[in-house]
This record gives structure tokens, sequence and C-alpha cells, in this order.
């Protein structure tokens, strides 16, 4: 691959710009990593003047802070509930796009839907098909729907090597049809130089000498929050200054069963003014500066957008080793923790506690490492590069 230079960028985007008509998909009701990347992907494309529509469900929450937030973005509704697979209302919507609209490229962000989205592009070989995958798969799709589905797609996304080998275990697709395209993190946004430390520690009434180990993210029995608790309780015993604070909402359908397994743990522990538990917050770089250590004790986690986000901030990371959390770890220098092991967690957060000069190489590694790999030209330029295979391939038919 060329090197990542504004030149580069600009002769993809000068080239491209002029010819695609793209189409993102995003059909979900939730509103997390996944859907918060394809709404940046959107914005990311239109700032460098691509033509843009993007698929939502009305009422979604992406639809919701478009609306808010970024009314210029030109929005198509799908059908009130699309089915997984042969969707005749979406196959005409798809069809009008393409037809009378001009779209020429779709990028689907949900792999679940490809049944609904592919069968009305088989004849319409000049639309190219692109697909970003955000989770691991855990179970085998090498079957003959499945290998024709994917035989019509034209590339597809994945964040990392541990997902690019997952995907070439359980899905039926070559090899040259997968490209490793990073996340990326606003650096101007996450940036620790223009952030208050102690504004978000005296909203939660935080004493100054507290020692804060942190989580954002869905409160979800996968997310381990329940980890942190049992951590806490072992680390309070070496450090009395120890504060766990998570951030976050509850996974939708958990009923609040979640929220009160976790309270119940605090209360059982004895930890009731040491563990706070915070709705989700827009102002994530006041949350993130506020830590003093970040930690992400996923099970299973495809690849961690808020430990980049940490890390932009210059916060020390623990990391499960589990999915592509340990991948990033490695690059990063970030400390991996084993999964499902509070034991584990409370070693490593008493060792970050207790060297302070190993926490400032891991600040300055952690910003190094997203500047270089997850600032925003690295994306751009590598979802131009399958663009513009797509482009050759499917509309100018070059290859």
């Amino acid at each position: 691959m060329p090197d990542i230079t504004s030149e580069n960028i600009e002769e993809l985007r000068s080239r491209l710009s002029k010819e695609l008509h793209i189409l993102i998909v995003m059909i979900s009701g939730a509103w997390g990593g996944l859907e918060q990347t394809a709404l940046a992907d959107v914005r990311m494309l239109m700032q460098n003047g691509f033509k843009v529509t993007l698929l939502v469900r009305k009422g979604s929450p992406i639809e919701k802070v478009i609306q808010q937030e970024s009314p210029q973005i030109r929005l198509r509704y799908s059908p009130e509930a699309v089915r997984n697979y042969f969707d005749s209302a979406l196959w005409r919507l798809l069809h009008e796009l393409v037809d009378k609209e001009g779209v020429n490229l779709v990028h689907c962000h949900q792999t679940s839907i490809l049944g609904a989205v592919v069968p009305p592009l088989m004849r319409r070989p000049h639309v190219a098909i692109v697909v970003s995958r955000h989770i691991l798969n855990s179970h085998n799709k090498k079957d003959p729907l499945h290998a024709l589905l994917y035989r019509r797609v034209d590339y597809i996304l994945v964040l990392s090597q541990t997902m690019k080998r997952n995907l070439l275990t359980t899905f039926p697709v070559p090899e040259k049809k997968l490209r490793i395209v990073n996340l990326s993190i606003d650096l101007e946004r996450f940036n620790p130089n223009l952030v208050d430390r102690e504004t978000m520690r005296e909203e939660w009434g935080l004493p100054k000498n507290a020692f804060v180990i942190g989580i954002v993210g869905r409160l979800d029995p996968m997310k381990g929050q329940d980890l942190l608790i049992k951590a806490l309780a072992q680390v309070q015993k070496t450090l009395p200054n120890a504060y766990g604070v998570m951030v976050g909402d509850e996974t939708p359908g958990l009923d609040g069963k979640y929220l009160a397994e976790l309270s119940h743990g605090v209360e059982q522990l004895k930890l009731g003014d040491r563990v706070i538990v915070s709705k989700a917050s827009a102002n994530v770089p006041a949350v993130m500066a506020a830590f003093d250590v970040f930690v992400m004790p996923s099970w299973s986690e495809a690849f961690g957008l808020v430990a980049l986000e940490a890390m932009a901030m210059g916060v020390p990371c623990i990391l499960s080793r589990s999915g592509s959390a340990e991948e990033v770890a490695i690059s990063s220098g970030a400390e991996v923790m084993r999964p499902r092991d509070a034991y584990d967690l409370a070693r490593k957060i008493i060792y970050l506690h207790n060297s302070p000069e190993i926490r400032v190489q891991m600040k300055k590694n952690g910003r190094s490492f997203v500047t270089e790999n997850h600032g925003k030209p690295v994306r751009l330029f590598k979802t131009l590069e399958v663009y513009n295979r797509c482009y050759r391939r499917r509309i100018r038919s070059e290859l």
C-alpha cells in the first residue's frame, strides 16, 4: 500500500467524488459504536465532496442524532421492518435509488441484512457492494446461500488482523476480498490539552487524591463491569484511595437486570462509596480525561472504539485478552489482562498505580499509536482505496 499522504488522498478524492453516489446502509435501532462509525463515515465522505445518501430506520437513534446535529445529510428511510432475506419493499427502494437517483456504490454496515440488500442488485452489475464487518463471527457461514450472497460482494472491510483471520475461517470469501480499514478517532475533539481533568471528577464528587479506574460503554455482562467491582474489592485492600467509575446506559432489553446485579455486587462487597455508575455522556473526552486508568474487561470485543478514545486522551489502558483487544494492546503498549479474571485485573491496577513512570510512558505511546494508525486521514485513505478498486471494476470495468 502506498504511503498515506495528503497528495495521495487528494488524488483519490478528486477522481472519485465526481463519479460516485454512495449509499450507506445503517438500518439499526441501537446507538453504539457500529452506528456512530457509520455516521462518522457519512460525515467524512460529505466533507470530502462525495454525494452520499444514508439509509436509516425512521425514528431510530441515528436518525434523531442526524436531525439534531447534521440535518444536511441526505436521508432515505427503510421499510418499517426489513426481513433478513428477500425483502420486496427494500428491493423496490434499492431499485429506485439505483435507477432513478444514480446510486452506484452501496456500503452496508450490517452483514445480517445482506440477504435483503444483495438480491435486488444482482442484475445491476455496475453497482459495487462493500460490506463493513464490526464484530467477530462465532458460527460457520460457509453454506451455499451465503456463498451466493458474498460472491456478489466486492469487498468486506474489517477492523483488524484478528477479524480478518476470523472471517477467513468462517465466511465463504477469498482473502483478496478482505481489507483492513482502521477505525478513526477525531483527534481534534479527543485532545487532552483541551479538556480540564477536574471537570467530571468534581461532578462525581471525588476527592482530590482519588485514583480513578473507569469503564465507558454499554452496561452489559459481556462488557465486564462486574469484573471491575470484584477487582476493586481487592484493590481497596492495598489502595484505599481507589474509585471505580462506570459510564454508560444498560443494553436495551436487559430491563434493569444487569444494573441490579451490579448494585447488588457493590452492596455485597461494601463498595457503596467507592463505585459510581453514571449515565452515558456526550462529553466522552471529559469523561476519559478524569480517569487515571481506563479498563476494558470485555469477555469478547471485536475491537473497542472506547479504548482508542482513552488512548487519544492519554489515559493508560488495561485491555482484556479477547477479540482484537490483544492486538491493539500489543501495538499500543497497553496492559493486557486475562478474560473474566478479576484478580488479574486488580493486580494490573495496583501495578499501574505503583508505577507512575510507566503510566507516563503509556500515555505517550497510546496517543502516538492512535495518531499514527487511527486518525481520520488513515480511514479516509483506506476507504477511498477500496472504493477506487470498486470504481475500476464495476463502473469503469477496467479490471
